[in-house]
């Protein structure tokens, strides 16, 4: 470029003269030549009018042949000068630049037309005029003087300077410029070629840049969220403030660290995949969550946002990442799904989980052909728990079954808590009858095992079922069922056992669902019946008294146990005015046996939990008694022991309101309960009833025969009278009397009977 112009330059100086030299030059020649012959011509002949006859005919000559001249010789000459300063002025019209050449005065010789739309001047207004009237010294703090003597280089050539500067345009505006100042020698005079370019645009960019770069910088270091930038081999190159927090690391201690070191090995696999995919050009932005390494040891969750800077070619250069601290988040949303799939009391599994990994496990038995069994726990007379000692000490006994049930399975095999005190085993990898067999035996084993639990030592029982897939169903809930028919059968035959499930428990099934649903109607179609157990004097003999116990007449299922329903009605509310009914009843007969036997007979009528704690308990004994027209003081209420140690200051102030009535309270199955020997102390009773579990080995127990000689001696210690039941032979009667038992009640001296069955048998 600098080269074209400085040809360009020397042609437009001397392409005015040269076409008239070079005529000229052909002129004088021929003109030269012509006189040269003509005046030696005469000297030679010796005639001296040949001379002037010469002379005249050379410059005719010349004048002939100056047309020719011109258009054979200067005419081609010029149309290259002219062709050479076009091509020159194409360049400078070509050009992006503005170029201006002056002289080493400074004076403007040459000023394209670029420079015209860059200064808004126009070519003639500024050539003549000084290069400082465009870039003037003060706005651009060079000195003329001091480019000037810029020495040139050797044979001609040229130094050169380039810097930023202002240029003025018309009307004394300001603009920057990128300028360039060449100094050459023109005919050996040195001149100076300036091209200047416009860079508003690039120093607005620039500017915009600087800003843009600010910003970032201001949101890098100040953001809440941890940022950073890697190189493309993936090492951290900066890292703000928020970054380090989260990592518990220092900038120092993270510049130049490989991000792959710093990731959770579980997580470094996507990561260097990555990292991979950026540098083949494959990936450019990354989105995610991912686990981190903390200083500490611990593990740190972030989403990261990762997003790769290439270069022209496509290669990688940089990534910027932004990572939001979202542990607390994860915690809470593992702890929420911990949670929705596991009891809060056991931490085991519940039914949720239970049946997510049924489905898995079914689903791999079904492929192998394996037997899978199921087995539905549910803890005996737990109620009673719940009742004396209250829910916090249940709450206790349920926690340490589970961790005992939980640390005595594979695991392969899981355990689950469905609710209240039921509990569910699902034993994998092909378990047939016999291994069943074995797990429940040792189950049973370890919950039988004492614990410690509200201040107590507690001996506990438990009932279970067996189900097996695919004989006795195919889905989770089919297998529970029959693994909770076969736990029901289980209860039925004496507790602290297991049953397999066998088809025709469903008959057992279909009978306890048409009891619950005649339940209801049961009382209004008088389908209840009160028998009556004798109650003697052992010394005397005599017939002392009865306890009222409830049957049910069933339309189509006849006699049923109170064992079948009474658990149905205390769920269902109905023991409440079932339990009321049988007082009346109690009541009313009781009272027609004193009119016929013509001496006093107590009866003792047994209390339900829901009744004894019912709001109306005292207005509904006194009505019971007022209609019936029967003496306060036969009348004797039995009360379990886990039924007064639920809240034992309420049970004091309402056995106090009915004593004050004249009414008797004794104290059922005592020794099976919980009861504390300082609250019973407290209890306004008169009897106390040896359960029948003691009264059945007192021949051949030695222990049992201890405890209910010492029931008997701590009742007469209390003043009270003791009523052994379950009496079934001569033998354990001769013993109980030996130890001095007041009453006793049993198969041994009567069964339960109807009111007229047993006014048949003791009223002759």
């Amino acid at each position: 470029m600098k080269q074209t112009l400085h040809k360009f330059q020397r042609l437009q100086d001397q392409t005015g003269l040269a076409y008239v030299l070079v005529i000229a030059m052909l002129l004088g020649t021929i003109f030269a030549a012509e006189f040269l012959v003509m005046y030696l011509l005469p000297f030679i002949v010796g005639n001296k009018s040949v001379f002037v006859a010469n002379l005249l005919d050379a410059a005719l000559l010349s004048l002939v042949s100056a047309p020719f001249v011109w258009l054979l010789v200067a005419m081609p000459l010029r149309k290259a000068a002219l062709s050479e300063k076009n091509r020159g002025d194409a360049i400078l019209r070509s050009v992006a630049d503005g170029v201006m050449i002056f002289d080493k005065e400074g004076v403007i010789r040459t000023f394209n037309s670029v420079s015209e739309k860059m200064f808004g001047y126009t070519e003639a207004e500024v050539v003549g005029q000084q290069f400082s009237f465009l870039v003037k010294p003060e706005g651009t703090g060079w000195d003329q003087d001091d480019f000037l003597p810029l020495p040139s280089g050797p044979r001609g050539g040229s130094e050169r300077i380039c810097y930023e500067t202002l240029g003025w345009r018309r009307g004394e505006d300001p603009f920057p410029i990128e300028l360039s100042i060449s100094r050459t020698r023109l005919d050996g005079q040195p001149v100076f070629i300036g091209i200047a370019r416009d860079i508003t645009e690039r120093k607005q960019a620039d500017a915009a840049l600087r800003r843009s770069e600010e910003r970032f910088r201001s949101i890098f270091e100040h953001a809440v969220a941890g940022m950073n930038t890697m190189d493309s081999q993936g090492r951290l190159v900066q890292v703000n403030d928020a970054f380090c927090r989260f990592l518990g690391y220092s900038g120092d201690e993270l510049q130049g660290v490989a991000i792959e070191d710093l990731t959770h090995p579980e997580d470094r696999a996507e990561t260097c995949e990555a990292l991979r995919d950026a540098a083949a050009g494959l990936r450019q932005v990354f989105n995610g969550e991912k686990r981190y390494l903390h200083k500490d040891g611990s593990t740190v969750w972030g989403h990261i946002s990762r997003a790769w800077v290439f270069d022209d070619e496509g290669r990688q250069t940089y990534s910027i990442g932004l990572v939001q601290d979202i542990t607390e988040r994860k915690r809470a949303s593992e702890e929420l799904d911990y949670l929705t799939h596991h009891d809060p009391l056991t931490l085991l599994p519940n039914r949720r989980l239970l049946n997510d990994r049924m489905v898995h496990a079914l689903a791999r038995a079904k492929r192998s052909g394996n037997q899978l069994a199921l087995l539905h726990l549910d803890l005996d007379r737990f109620k009673v728990i719940n009742d004396s000692l209250g829910l916090e000490c249940g709450d206790q006994v349920l926690r340490e079954m589970g961790s005992r049930l939980n640390s005595m399975i594979r695991t392969a095999d899981t355990v689950a808590r469905l609710g209240g005190d039921e509990f569910v085993v699902l034993l994998e990898e092909d378990c047939d009858v016999q291994k069943a067999a074995i797990v429940a035996q040792k189950i049973l084993a370890e919950i039988a095992a004492p614990l410690s639990a509200g201040g107590q030592t507690l001996v506990l029982t438990a009932s279970l079922g067996i189900s097996f897939y695919p004989s006795d169903g195919g889905t989770l809930e089919e297998l529970l069922k029959s693994a909770e028919k076969a736990m029901y059968r289980a209860k039925e035959e004496g507790r602290n056992t297991y049953r397999f499930y066998t088809a025709g428990m469903n008959a057992r099934s279909r009978e306890l669902l048409l009891l619950e649903g005649g339940l209801r109607q049961a009382l209004d179609q008088d389908e209840f019946i009160v028998y009556y157990q004798p109650q003697f004097d052992l010394l005397s003999g005599a017939l002392v008294g009865s306890e009222a116990l409830l049957r049910w007449q069933h339309p189509q299922l006849g006699m049923i146990s109170p064992l079948d329903f009474i658990p149905m009605a205390e769920e269902t509310g109905l023991i409440v005015a079932i339990g009321n009914w049988v007082l009346k009843s109690a009541c009313l007969q009781n009272q027609l046996w004193q009119e016929r036997a013509g001496r006093p007979l107590q009866v003792a009528v047994n209390m339900s939990a829901r009744q004894f704690r019912h709001a109306d308990l005292l207005q509904d004994v006194v009505a019971a008694l007022q209609e019936s027209g029967l003496s306060p003081d036969l009348l004797e209420l039995e009360i379990t022991e886990s039924i007064l140690m639920a809240d034992v200051e309420q049970a004091i102030e309402v056995m106090r309101q009915l004593t004050v009535q004249g009414i008797h309270f004794a104290i059922d199955d005592f020794g099976t309960g919980y009861s504390s020997l300082n609250y019973l102390r407290r209890f306004p009773i008169s009897n106390l009833k040896i359960d029948r579990s003691f009264v059945q080995d007192v021949t051949t127990d030695p222990n049992a025969a201890a405890i209910a000689q010492s029931i008997v001696m701590l009742a007469h210690n209390l003043n009270l009278q003791v009523v052994a039941e379950g009496v079934e032979t001569a033998e354990q009667a001769d013993f109980l009397r030996s130890v001095g038992c007041n009453l006793v009640q049993g198969f041994f001296f009567g069964r339960p009977a109807s009111a007229v069955e047993f006014e048949r048998l003791y009223f002759k």
